[in-house]
């Protein structure tokens, strides 16, 4: 679901950077918003129809909306936003649930809520699609608002060898997440699944599953977001880092702000629950972290039925954890709270792995061992196959990248390494990447 086509990593990619990369500046703009379009038109002629209807709907929206919340165009304003959260949301699940159509409509309802809130005058309509449809940010899974785009834009930066090179790095490092750790952990998690399709997993193998199918989806966003940074550093831009080390976190909200932030302050926005929502009314709050998970599950679920169950069952996962009692969450050392709450985690991505909603239930009991203990003979082959990447994966939910630019300041010795380290690193990465995208489009 969010991890892009070959086509779209071993040709696509690589020729819009360049291409973004050579034109001149008042080009590039123009350039990565065709790249955009493009990239929806690789993953069907339908995702690009319905992309530029929630282009031209949410402009609309913009610009039927009035600029105020307060006083007799209150209602209309409240209508506005409304409206335009059924219909984004409508196009994103008759869309198939596409990626690109989710921040597409994400971003629509973000310029609504501005342009009532008196933060947002009407943009010119190709401004409009530039705003939503820029390629870097569509692939890197960064929604954002448009005073922070256009921000960016006017604070374009010269071009510096330095930053060019580290943006590549991370361009690199992301298509090594996507190719050799996402979908590895992908073919791992259908290696145990597919095998034993009609039987309740046993304890160790379904948490064997759960923790592919977990890093299978935190290595495409990372991925992904590495990608997209990469590409704004390459051209001048400036993107803050999407995730935070959400492995040290200890409670679930915590996770939710560590991972995929960008993500995580749009769905803020949309349902108005701000960072610290602690003072905020429950059953405001649960509404809200209600709606932002159904959408979550439909999207990322192939089953709209078992993604509106697994919203269901994961906003009730965090309504439980915020009322138990401060006092008592206190007396839990940290390093406990962290293990549960990427148990969890992993256990929200084995659910979303699930697809016929009357298994649902079943496979999250398959977790606490209703299936018998042992790891299957399917599991054992597969821990054979895979036991390299699972460790690799493993290593790599850790931040891994701080600590070595921590080492890089304190031993300069570290850093003169590095320079000749780097480059083979990243030429043995993309050697790697691209057999392995060769040898799967061939076949």
């Amino acid at each position: 679901m969010f991890t892009p086509t070959i086509r779209e990593l071993l040709f696509f990619l690589p020729l819009l950077t360049i291409l973004t990369a050579v034109v001149p500046q008042k080009w590039k703009s123009a350039v990565l918003t065709v790249g955009g379009l493009a990239a929806c038109f690789l993953n069907g002629w339908q995702t690009l129809l319905w992309a530029l209807l929630s282009v031209f709907l949410g402009w609309f929206a913009v610009r039927c909306c009035p600029r105020t919340l307060t006083g007799p165009y209150a209602v209309k304003a409240k209508a506005w936003i409304a409206i335009s959260f059924v219909l984004q949301t409508a196009i994103v699940i008759l869309g198939k649930c596409n990626l690109y159509l989710l921040l597409s409509g994400m971003q629509a309802v973000i310029c609504v809520i501005d342009r009532a809130n008196g933060m947002l005058r009407i943009p010119s309509l190709p401004q409009y699609v530039g705003y939503i449809c820029e390629y870097p940010r569509w692939f890197g899974f960064c929604p954002t608002d448009f005073a922070a785009y256009k921000e960016t834009r006017e604070n374009r930066k010269p071009f510096e060898i330095e930053r060019c090179a580290k943006g590549l790095w991370k361009m690199v490092f992301g298509i090594f997440e996507l190719v050799m750790i996402s979908m590895t952990m992908f073919e791992f998690f259908s290696m145990i699944v597919e095998s034993q399709i009609g039987t309740h997993l046993s304890l160790l193998d379904s948490w064997f599953a759960a923790l592919a199918i977990y890093c299978a989806f935190y290595f495409g966003f990372h991925g992904r977001m590495d990608i997209g940074q990469g590409m704004h550093l390459v051209l001048g831009y400036e993107l803050p880092d999407g995730y935070d080390a959400p492995i040290f976190s200890k409670s679930l909200r915590e996770y939710c702000g560590r991972v995929c932030k960008p993500f995580r302050a749009a769905a803020g926005d949309i349902t108005g629950i701000p960072e610290n929502s602690s003072k905020m009314s429950t059953v405001r709050w649960f509404f809200g972290v209600l709606a932002c998970l159904l959408v979550i599950g439909m999207v990322f679920n192939e089953s709209l039925i078992s993604g509106i169950v697994w919203g269901v069952l994961a906003a009730a996962v965090l309504l439980a954890e915020r009322m138990i009692p401060q006092k008592i969450t206190e007396k839990i050392p940290a390093a406990v709270k962290c293990v549960l709450v990427t148990l969890t985690a992993v256990g929200f991505c084995y659910g979303l792995g699930t697809i016929p909603v009357y298994t649902h239930l079943s496979d999250i009991l398959c977790l606490f061992g209703r299936g018998g203990i042992v790891l299957s003979g399917a599991a054992l082959y597969a821990i054979s196959w895979h036991w390299s990447d699972l460790l690799l994966a493993i290593a790599c939910l850790f931040p891994l990248r701080k600590a070595y630019h921590a080492l890089e300041e304190k031993y300069p010795i570290i850093e003169k390494i590095s320079v000749a380290v780097v480059p083979l690193s990243a030429f043995g990465m993309i050697l790697l990447c691209l057999m392995r995208l060769v040898a799967v489009y061939i076949s």
